[in-house]
């Protein structure tokens, strides 16, 4: 599927309310973006867990290659997991390929 359509299909899933999770939102950061680039987004912390009750924003740019690679993802909001660059917020795959 070309990279277009994917994120047009994504936009519309978020905009219609139809996530698997309603702890999780993005969306375009401008509505005017016909590139599908740049969306924000925010994730409510799981209950139970030390997230409880915290809001998460987060930035995503989706490149000229996804879905083929992932999106940049970078956290506006401060969140310590081993996952995300705690001087800068960005998010850091780390994963063994076998």
């Amino acid at each position: 599927m070309p990279r277009t359509f994917k994120l047009y299909e994504e936009l519309e899933k978020a905009e219609k309310g139809h996530l698997s999770d309603s702890s999780v939102s993005y969306g375009l950061d401008k509505g005017d973006d016909k590139s599908f680039t740049y969306w924000n987004g925010s994730i409510i912390g799981p209950p139970g867990t030390n997230f409880d009750n915290r809001i998460y924003f987060l930035t995503i740019k989706c490149g000229d290659d996804y879905p083929i690679r992932h999106p940049v993802i970078k956290f506006t909001s401060k969140i310590n997991i081993p996952s995300v660059n705690q001087s800068n917020g960005n998010v850091e795959a780390r994963f063994k390929i076998f």
